[in-house]
């Protein structure tokens, strides 16, 4: 029987949240984070939960990976 995915994750964070944005829409907040030197994580916990952009997200001491399949 394999792991499940959320093993690894922090008991911090323990619901995940589909966003469903137009591939302009999703390019659009890769561009805003980018321009800001945030990760799309980052940028959306600061924008949807008032969330401190210069605090870690996730509890590592250098942010989160930014997110998979986000290529534009």
């Amino acid at each position: 029987m394999s792991t499940p995915a959320n093993a690894h994750r922090s008991p911090d964070r323990s619901a995940a949240v589909l966003l469903r944005f137009s591939l302009d829409g999703r390019a659009e907040l890769k561009r805003r984070a980018h321009e800001l030197g945030m990760t799309v994580q980052q940028y959306a916990d600061w924008k949807l939960l008032d969330a401190d952009p210069s605090k870690p997200v996730g509890g590592r001491a250098t942010g989160q990976r930014p997110l998979e399949g986000l290529s534009a």
